[in-house]
């Protein structure tokens, strides 16, 4: 009989300022437990085949208070890892504040961060994650496919909660970018196909590859060209939070002269970034 892996930790909640002298402040559980949207994305410094499934409260809060970390217990049972949440609470000051002796301000939506790895989903055989709540009851449940360079997740929202249905199910890919991926882009790029025809020629000029090119079924979304630098190019000149002009492109721009509209052409600068945690 397959011995049950269990562990226990505390996940990475958003972390508020703390609320002045927290003597008076008192715990409570603001955040709606019913509902919470659920998104993936990237660890800042993954493992080879890392992910976080992101749980996001929809409601944001202002004012005199700091969030606690929620705690997690999570089983391995092989084809089924189950995910029990006891979600965080808020501590309130609830002590009259003067201008001259007021609080630090916290503001933000509370989260709570579940990492997985997709090579040990696979080698467990996982192909499921239910997420329940100690308060509640079942939260999400979440069919995992893996493939060489994605993970698809198709998650279904399970509290009862009165959605209609395609709010409720939600499918998610999520690729694992090659060492040194870019993003290059330019303003006003959405679905500009002359802008994207001469981005694709300077990204080419600096020795970028289309990252179309190298993962089957990608395809670069409006805002952002996604290219790979093989050659390493970029080096150190661009770390994980720079944004650098690579070169310029021409555009044609609409002005309103004393006759009506005219165009006119103008430079325009090509820049490139390192993928965030939501890229």
């Amino acid at each position: 009989m397959r011995l049950l892996a269990v562990f226990i930790f505390a996940l990475t909640v958003l972390q508020l300022a703390p609320a002045g002298n927290q003597a008076s402040a008192q715990g409570v559980a603001l955040m709606p437990n019913y509902y919470y949207d659920i998104s993936v994305i990237r660890p800042e410094t993954p493992d080879d085949g890392d992910f976080t499934i992101r749980l996001t409260s929809p409601a944001a809060m202002t004012g005199c208070f700091k969030a606690n970390a929620a705690n997690v217990e999570m089983i391995d049972a092989g084809a089924v890892v189950f995910v029990k949440l006891e979600e965080g609470d808020i501590e309130i000051d609830r002590k009259t504040t003067y201008d001259q002796f007021g609080c630090d301000m916290s503001s933000g939506a509370q989260y709570t961060d579940l990492t997985f790895n997709k090579n040990t989903l696979e080698q467990n055989g996982t192909n499921k994650i239910a997420i329940s709540s100690k308060s509640i009851g079942k939260l999400f449940d979440i069919d995992v496919v893996t493939y060489d360079n994605k993970i698809i997740l198709d998650s279904e929202l399970k509290t009862g909660v009165r959605l209609p249905q395609h709010e409720k199910e939600k499918t998610i890919t999520h690729w694992f970018y090659p060492v040194n991926t870019v993003l290059v882009f330019a303003n006003s790029l959405n679905k500009n196909p002359e802008m994207k025809k001469q981005i694709n020629a300077v990204a080419a000029s600096r020795g970028l590859t289309p990252l179309d090119m190298m993962l089957d079924g990608f395809k670069s979304p409006d805002k952002y060209l996604y290219f790979v630098d093989t050659k390493n190019v970029l080096g150190d000149t661009l770390n994980n939070k720079d944004t650098i002009v690579i070169g310029n492109i021409t555009t044609s721009e609409t002005y309103q002269g004393a006759n009506g509209p005219y165009q006119k052409r103008a430079k325009q600068a090509v820049f490139v970034r390192r993928p965030t945690i939501k890229d």
